[in-house]
């Protein structure tokens, strides 16, 4: 008897991207191959092997992935790549020297013998990435950019890193130590920090449409103008490929049951097969699909003065500690989520200093790090 049973999707191509799918299947789902990666021609990538995981699972549970196995890059001219294990199914591959002009294919061979392929494929040539830029109202900033393409896909593939500077609310004036305060006039140790992320879901752009291939002022990403993203000097590199018609449907139907978030590497649908195949058992469904890219990149700052809209008025956020009922300051307990900021001349005592949350005057509580980027334009520290 059937019986439905509600999956989750996550499949990945370079980053992560998580999607639903509601199947009527006869028992259990076998155990398949999840391939997530691509072949990237003249960096070093990493490509992960997993296996589905039902809904049903532990969501604290580690991700079941294969163990002992032995991956593979390969042109025709001869030359290997080997995989370096780095944990939880993952390979790092480098192939910052590999040639463009050749062919190339991923193989992997499992422990219990199961060995895995994809067809040969030349490189898809990385397009010239013709502009990256931004605009904004009063809501949102968004990023545009513009391509033409260097062969005959028409599809492309965009995915970013960005990074970001922020500061915290207040630079202090003093900050509490050992029970009691001490004065620290505009203390800013803590006032700059960075963060950074990648786009977990790569953006398809597209010019089967039109009359030359140049895709021309394409809106891959915007971003609330309360975002704290926005808050100091942000940072965007476009890593743009290009991509065949067959990935691009691939990708395209992955995105179309995007909308909810789910396990990494559950069941795949039979019809989301991808590229990748079982060469000892030509009927194992196998997930993922592995393009061969050469990709471009390209970077811009934007400085955000202007642009940032600050979601809560700072100010607001601050308040004069309250006695209990007894009429004791339990300041101690306070500093567990709070932090002085400003105190009235001449000296603070328990009652004319104000405090905000540790986000107001420490950036590290927003989830950044003090470590800033070399290439990082400005003096800040």
């Amino acid at each position: 008897m059937k019986k439905t049973i509600l999956y989750i999707l996550l499949a990945m191509a370079v980053s992560a991207c998580i999607y639903p799918y509601e199947a009527e299947l006869e028992g259990e789902v076998p155990e398949r191959l999840v391939v997530s990666g691509d072949i990237l021609i003249g960096e070093e990538f990493r490509i992960d092997l997993g296996y589905v995981m039902p809904l049903s699972a532990d969501v604290n549970k580690t991700r079941s992935a294969p163990s002992d196995a032995v991956l593979t890059v390969e042109n025709d001219r001869g030359k290997s790549f080997p995989g370096q294990p780095v944990g939880d199914g993952g390979f790092l591959v480098d192939m910052t020297s590999a040639p463009d002009a050749a062919r190339y294919r991923f193989n992997v061979r499992l422990a219990d013998g199961r060995e895995y392929s994809t067809p040969w494929e030349s490189v898809n040539q990385a397009p010239i990435i013709t502009g990256l830029s931004y605009d904004y109202d009063d809501d949102y900033l968004y990023l545009t950019c513009s391509l033409n393409g260097r062969d005959s896909n028409r599809n492309y593939r965009l995915d970013y890193d960005e990074v970001w500077e922020y500061h915290a609310h207040f630079m202090p004036d003093l900050i509490y130590e050992d029970g009691k305060y001490e004065i620290k006039n505009r203390f800013k140790d803590y006032y700059y920090c960075w963060n950074s992320r990648s786009s977990t879901e790569p953006y398809i752009a597209s010019a089967e449409s039109l009359s030359k291939n140049r895709v021309k002022d394409c809106n891959f990403l915007s971003i609330k103008c309360t975002d704290d993203r926005l808050n100091q000097l942000y940072s965007i590199q476009l890593k743009a490929s290009s991509i065949t018609s067959a990935a691009k449907v691939y990708l395209e139907h992955l995105h179309s049951l995007s909308g909810s978030t789910g396990d990494l590497f559950t069941p795949t649908p039979s019809e989301m097969r991808g590229n990748v195949s079982c060469t000892t058992n030509p009927d194992e469904q196998v997930v993922g699909y592995v393009s061969v890219c050469r990709r471009a990149f390209k970077r811009i700052f934007i400085n955000t003065e202007n642009i940032y809209r600050y979601p809560v008025n700072p100010e607001s956020l601050l308040f004069y500690p309250e006695p209990d009922e007894e009429g004791n300051y339990n300041l101690e307990g306070l500093f567990k989520y709070c932090s002085p900021v400003f105190f009235e001349p001449p000296v603070p005592t328990a009652t004319n200093v104000q405090w905000g949350l540790k986000r107001c005057v420490d950036c590290r509580a927003w989830g950044g790090t003090k470590t800033k980027p070399e290439w990082w334009p400005n003096d800040d520290e």
